[in-house]
């Protein structure tokens, strides 16, 4: 596999918000991003693509106001 984009979904305040730090934390990829948005406190879920399939980590922030359950969907 070539390509492991990481896709990122926010919860901010507003629309804006939500899309400049998404585009922000997407051009930093996953490790960068990922601790951006932690040290920050971004409520952002990123999520790419392995040989195994698709997998996602959480934010601390985004963990408290959304529920990640074990298989990577949110309720």
């Amino acid at each position: 596999m070539s390509h492991t984009g990481t896709a990122v979904s926010v919860v901010a305040g507003t629309c804006m918000e939500a899309d400049a730090w998404a585009t922000a934390l997407s051009v930093l990829g996953l490790e960068r991003g990922f601790a951006l948005a932690q040290r920050d406190d971004v409520a952002a879920l990123f999520v790419w693509q392995t040989e195994e399939g698709f997998t996602s980590q959480a934010t601390d922030a985004f963990s408290r106001i959304v529920e990640v359950v074990p298989d990577g969907t949110t309720n």
